[in-house]
């Protein structure tokens, strides 16, 4: 089980740094496409704001131009958010594969350990009958000190059926307590399983709506700005 957790802890690590991975090389790519882009609207800025009075025409193919780079540059951000959430769900069914298999393992190894226990509890089971009826014997003899034992025991062992019944419910009770064991820890590594699949599920879509907002919120930052910028033009000339 020791070894089993370790692949588990490995598995996630292994997934961990994928996802780091390829946030890091898209992510490079999404801000080299802003700054080359702001790099262009400075330049276009300070080409207008240097012309001199009349080039009214040229002023605004300079701006149109540029609003035409900034939907490229919207366009492209929005393809590199959805290549990284394919790439993300990708990484996520193989982690999903691969964690489960473990788990399954898991559960193998649970079964095969409470069948040996219960095995175990059989033969328990099977000794303490025959030490019940070996005492039944021993104590149904004349001249036995069954007045010498407590009153339980002595409530037992003066009927056959009251003592053997008695074995038996305790067997019982021990399955009982072993199959509930048994579910809950094979129900768990089910459970556990599952749940931090649907967690990092989860983590995938926030972190694609929270990118979807930034993207959406910077092009109208940029349209602002340049709006803004051709007003003040405007008003200059």
């Amino acid at each position: 089980m020791l070894e089993q957790h370790e692949k588990k802890k490995s598995e996630y690590q292994e997934w961990s740094t994928a996802v780091e991975q390829a946030l890091a090389q898209k992510d490079a790519a999404a801000k080299e496409a802003v700054l080359v882009f702001q790099k262009i609207k400075k330049h276009v800025f300070r080409e207008v704001g240097a012309r001199e009075e009349g080039g009214d025409e040229q002023t605004d193919e300079a701006l149109a131009e540029l609003r035409t780079k900034r939907g490229v540059l919207a366009e492209t951000l929005s393809k590199l958010e959805v290549e990284t959430r394919e790439i993300l769900l990708e990484l996520l069914a193989e982690f999903d594969r691969r964690y489960s298999d473990i788990a399954e393992i898991d559960r193998g190894h649970y079964t095969t350990y409470f069948a040996t226990v219960r095995e175990m509890d059989n033969r328990f089971y099977e000794a303490c009958n025959t030490t019940a009826l070996l005492s039944l014997e021993k104590y149904g003899q004349d001249g036995s000190d069954l007045d010498a034992l407590p009153e339980d025991a002595r409530t037992l062992l003066q009927d056959k059926d009251t003592l053997l019944n008695a074995v038996q419910a305790s067997h019982d009770a021990h399955g009982t307590v072993l199959d509930g064991i048994e579910d809950r820890l094979t129900s768990h590594e089910v459970k556990s399983a599952a749940s931090l699949i649907a967690e990092k599920a989860a983590w995938v879509e926030h972190r694609h709506q929270h990118r979807v907002a930034e993207i959406i919120g910077l092009m109208r930052g940029l349209k602002q700005e340049v709006n803004e910028f051709q007003s003040e033009e405007d008003i200059n000339e």
